[in-house]
């Protein structure tokens, strides 16, 4: 009996002491294919760091343009025709989103139920996107001279369903002008009237954009 119980101690010794299987090596394809991807992922990384670069000198000479158009002195001509063509995009950009956000407040033109808590905070943030996209039309038409005078209008006063019926009335019209006038390729020569025209528009939709928030 002790004889079986030593070698069934020696058998234990001998299955703990028993070497695993060896980890494998990686083959030359799979070393190769490794090499592969981490030369992909250094790209991508590398690609990522020259976007954010360039995007960030996009903002820095965007907020250069920005300050310069603040200043008292005119941009001449010169200026201008240059400013206008580094802003283009952008201007083309803030004028597609304003259509789709006045769109968006349209919608709530006939909306049934504007007490809705969640109604009135969307047209609030809706209103709110609108009055910046209006501001930066307006710079960019402008060039940085004051804004005309126009005459005041306590939006305020009005219910919530009259001021985004305006809205409804008068936002399509003011952004197929803005894309006739200014992004369109065949605008050549903008009439000075047509000019004032949207400019007070732009005002007076800014300002019940304003009344909205």
């Amino acid at each position: 009996m002790r004889d079986f119980h030593s070698f069934l101690f020696a058998s234990l010794l001998f299955l703990g002491t028993t070497p695993g299987p060896l980890q494998q090596l990686p083959t030359p394809q799979q070393q190769q294919q490794r090499e592969e991807e981490r030369r992909i992922e250094e790209e991508a990384r590398r690609r990522e760091a020259e976007e954010r670069a360039r995007e960030q000198e996009k903002l820095d000479q965007l907020q250069e343009d920005m300050e310069r158009i603040s200043r008292t002195v005119p941009m001449t001509s010169e200026e201008l025709e240059a400013f206008h063509k580094r802003m283009f995009r952008q201007f083309v950009h803030e004028v597609n989103a304003f259509g789709a956000t006045s769109r968006q407040l349209v919608f709530y033109s006939e909306y049934p139920n504007l007490d809705d808590s969640k109604a009135q905070k969307d047209i609030r943030k809706k209103a709110k996107s609108l009055e910046g996209q209006i501001e930066e039309i307006i710079e960019y038409i402008l060039g940085g001279d004051d804004e005309p005078d126009v005459p005041e209008v306590d939006f305020e006063r009005m219910s919530l369903a009259e001021r985004l019926s305006i809205v409804k009335s008068m936002a399509p019209s003011i952004h197929q002008r803005l894309k006739d006038s200014y992004v369109s390729t065949k605008s050549q020569i903008i009439d000075a009237n047509d000019a004032v025209t949207l400019i007070r528009d732009l005002q007076s939709m800014k300002r019940i954009s304003h009344s909205l928030r």
